[in-house]
């Protein structure tokens, strides 16, 4: 274990800091502005779009899966966040979110998948080569990002339903 530990790249250390810190923050009830809103999903996404380019053995194929990964994970968060209860505040521009420990497990989950094939790529390179290994690489990523896509969307979408009421 202290051997896997000791030959992580020095950056993984403060990216895994940082992450914590967005699902701890997202476990309390919070005021966010819209670009707030999409901003964790942001980082999914080019995230997402940074193992494509690490795993695309033809693009095509892996775009695709990338693609049909986040309609996927968009669909679940969606499902997921729907019934939160958002409300408005008293700046209009702002929507109180509620907190969830949802956003943390999910980011330290993702966090782990990947940490997992940098690993296998780094200890065994012909082991994660091939189709199967970037498609299931770049499908999981497709779907981690869309999660917190959809996210967003059921917030901002009940945040746009209450300034209509």
């Amino acid at each position: 274990m202290i051997e896997i530990l000791t030959g992580t790249p020095i950056w993984v250390y403060p990216l895994f800091l940082l992450l914590l810190w967005l699902g701890f923050s997202a476990s309390r009830q919070r005021t966010r502005s819209r670009f707030a809103l999409i901003r964790l999903p942001c980082i999914f996404v080019v995230w997402s779009i940074l193992n494509i380019w690490l795993n695309a053995r033809n693009l095509v194929p892996t775009v695709g899966a990338w693609a049909g990964g986040v309609i996927l994970g968009a669909s679940i968060g969606y499902l997921m966040f729907r019934s939160a209860r958002v409300t408005r505040h008293t700046d209009a521009e702002l929507i109180v979110v509620p907190g969830t420990w949802l956003t943390l497990c999910l980011i330290v989950a993702i966090f782990a998948m990947n940490y997992m094939f940098g690993y296998l790529r780094a200890r065994s390179p012909g082991l994660l080569d091939g189709y199967p290994h970037a498609l299931l690489v770049t499908g999981l990523s497709g779907v981690s990002g869309g999660i917190f896509i959809g996210q967003a969307t059921a917030y901002l979408r009940k945040a746009a339903l209450l300034r209509g009421a």
